[in-house]
């Protein structure tokens, strides 16, 4: 029982974000987008674990039977997908696949807009990129 508290506890903390407090202040001049995207990417994985483990737990625990094991695998999967879902990173996953798979986007995007920043037609403003012009922006607004 013990030992199930503990787990449930542990689950609890990933949950929440702990792991966020754990590495401690974030420096302004430290972002990057690619920062960003890991730092959310780390937050999606404890928040997929937690609830995952908390589900899988939560349901062994109640029915204690082989039909309870497989119950607790899908289910935790299907937690472990909604920490994901529910993420920055998760819907840019998602749609950064989607766009690069219909050849509206690289396959190495941010490769792309670093390159792109290099060369001077995306500017950096904190941990994000823009476009320089005006022009471009509204070309490609479609507006």
């Amino acid at each position: 029982m013990l030992v199930i508290l503990l787990t449930l506890l542990a689950c609890l903390v990933m949950v929440t974000g702990l792991g966020d407090v754990l590495r401690g202040p974030v420096h302004l001049t430290d972002l990057t987008p690619r920062s960003i995207l890991s730092s959310d990417r780390t937050t999606a994985t404890l928040r997929a674990v937690g609830m995952s483990m908390g589900v899988a737990l939560g349901i062994l625990t109640l029915t204690r039977s082989d039909a309870g094991i497989v119950s607790a695998i899908g289910f935790g999967l299907v937690a472990a997908l909604s920490g994901y879902g529910d993420s920055a990173w998760g819907f840019f996953l998602l749609s950064r696949a989607w766009l690069a798979l219909i050849g509206r986007l690289p396959f190495r995007l941010m490769t792309f807009l670093e390159d792109a920043y290099q060369r001077g037609v995306l500017r950096q403003y904190g941990p994000v990129f823009q476009f320089r012009h005006q022009h471009l922006q509204e070309s490609l607004a479609g507006s």
